[in-house]
């Protein structure tokens, strides 16, 4: 069996990287399972994430940045796309 992943090897690793290891079966013991989709690995970084802030009722900015709910029908070139464009460092947890 592969070396298996940890929860701080994926936050350092770019999505193709990510996508690769799960298709080797490296996420396996990570995910309980080797069918694991990009949404399961981003639900997994995002735990580990803190809380938002509460909603005080201002718009959001649009700062370019996508959700969950963005990436939910984006193609892995998309994904890896927008990750080089710095438009998942919100969800990803490298926003100050």
């Amino acid at each position: 069996m592969s070396e298996q992943l940890t929860r701080a090897d994926l936050s350092s690793m770019a999505p193709e990287e990510i996508q690769t290891a799960r298709r080797s079966g490296r996420l396996n013991a990570l995910l309980n399972r080797p069918e694991a989709t990009v949404n399961d690995i981003l639900t997994l970084i995002e735990r580990d994430q803190p809380p938002e802030p509460a909603d005080d009722g201002a718009e959001p900015a649009d700062d370019g940045q996508l959700s969950r709910a963005d990436l939910a029908d984006a193609s892995p070139a998309d994904i890896v796309k927008a990750k080089a464009e710095g438009r998942l460092d919100a969800l990803l947890g490298r926003m100050a």
